[in-house]
């Protein structure tokens, strides 16, 4: 047994330096909040193990500095760590996240050298996220020749700053709050290489010209700054390469802009109006589509039929809506398995393992059945399924504020086999049973 041996001949002690270096990473991988201190605790079990973490730079090139080290102390002995990471991790790209601000005490703030030390390699950093209060004067102007991947936050309001990087030839994942200060065509950023981006408030031809010279992104997210009411199509720009689209705001005008052939996964918060004839106009293959409201918009059913019976939906494998719906005894029909439904051609949207909705108007029974062949049906692939109507049970009523889900629908949910239900009075929940479970 382990206790028996002496330590040199443990198992642990058997393993050769390179399944030991497997183990060490994985450490680091799984204990996020400990990067810091665990290169130093690994290197003093052993002699072995001491020239395994010292002659590995990778191990000392991770730095995390976690919310909840805003006190005095973890700061001081971080600060004293920082210097050897630099040292012992040579010249690999470092791999920082610095998620505090200052430690404010009542005798304001202390003189932590943390945010200086880390901005003084600016030079090696490799991936970096950084939520702090307000950008230092110093973090201006620098040359970032490694930078992979920035995340920026500001944890307070802050205004807006320029980019601070004279160079970032590698850039290619980027997360900055203010879209309106980011470079331009031919500026420091390489636009053409760039593969993710996230900013917040974008206006609507900021968001084109990021779209139209980044010919490699494969995801955006930002929030559409407000345009005129009265919305005039200027331009109509094809990105390629986009595959995730995450966009808030006044939607109208960008769906109206936009081809994005390559699209997968699309999440929209507010007015959809533009979006069939966005999906009209790229030949994509959607596998995920969320749909949020926008605050007045809630009330005005969707009509989803306009977006389902696109042929860009036949792939979906996910639909979430949070969205009064609107569903066609047609469209009901055409997503219901039948006994004689033989192959996917037969179902709109076959491939649907996961759907959410909220508030749906239909003909009572027809929206039931369609969810019960889902999960009964031999060729179906529904695994999970969950509705949400302040009033589920009564039916369509003269007022649609008023209006829910039919106790009929309810019944038929609520008495499908082989389905593990939860419910609520305004909330149901429906996950396949594994066979283990039947």
């Amino acid at each position: 047994m382990l206790h028996t041996q002496k330590p040199e001949r443990a198992f642990i002690h058997q393993l050769p330096p390179e399944v030991l270096l497997v183990i060490f990473c994985t450490l680091l991988d799984t204990n996020y909040n400990e990067t810091i201190f665990i290169p130093f605790m690994l290197s003093q079990v052993c002699a072995k193990w001491r020239q395994i973490v010292l002659s590995t730079p990778s191990l000392w090139a991770r730095i995390h500095v976690p919310l909840d080290s805003k006190v005095a102390h973890a700061h001081q002995v971080i600060a004293r760590c920082l210097p050897l990471l630099f040292e012992r991790s040579e010249t690999t790209p470092l791999t920082i996240s610095y998620l505090c601000d200052d430690y404010q005490g009542q005798e304001g703030t202390l003189g932590c050298p943390l945010l200086p030390l880390i901005l003084g390699q600016i030079h090696r950093w490799g991936q970096v996220i950084l939520m702090i209060r307000s950008p230092d004067v110093s973090f201006m102007q620098v040359n970032a020749p490694c930078l992979r991947e920035f995340v920026m936050e500001c944890a307070g309001d802050s205004d807006a700053i320029l980019f601070p990087f004279t160079s970032c030839p590698s850039l290619v994942r980027l997360s900055w709050p203010w879209s309106m200060t980011l470079p331009g065509k031919h500026g420091p950023i390489i636009w053409s290489q760039m593969e993710e981006l996230e900013t917040d408030t974008t206006s609507l031809n900021n968001a084109l010209n990021f779209l139209e010279w980044s010919t490699k992104l494969i995801k955006y997210q930002f929030y559409l700054e407000k345009e005129q009411v009265n919305f005039i199509q200027k331009r109509l720009v094809v990105n390629h390469s986009l595959q995730r689209l995450n966009v808030t705001g006044l939607l109208r005008p960008l769906l109206e802009s936009i081809i994005l052939p390559q699209l997968t996964h699309l999440e929209l918060h507010g007015n959809i109006d533009g979006l069939p004839r966005l999906l009209a106009r790229s030949p994509c293959s959607l596998r995920s589509l969320i749909i949020k409201f926008n605050g007045r918009d809630f009330f005005k059913p969707l009509e989803l039929a306009d977006i389902l019976f696109n042929p860009c939906c036949s792939s979906l494998t996910k639909l979430d809506i949070y969205y009064v719906v609107r569903l066609t005894d047609n469209l009901l029909e055409k997503m219901t398995y039948s006994s004689s439904s033989s192959s996917i051609s037969d179902v709109l949207c076959p491939n649907l393992t996961y759907v959410k909705l909220h508030t749906c108007y239909c003909s009572p029974g027809l929206f039931g059945r369609m969810i019960e062949s889902r999960f009964t049906h031999v060729g179906s692939h529904l695994e999970q399924f969950y509705y949400h109507d302040y009033f589920m049970g009564k039916g369509i009523s003269k007022n649609p504020r008023q209006s829910g889900l039919s106790q009929e629908d309810v019944d038929i949910l609520l008495s499908i086999p082989n389905v593990k239900i939860d419910s609520w009075s305004k909330s149901i929940a429906m996950e396949r049973k594994s066979k283990t479970d039947w």
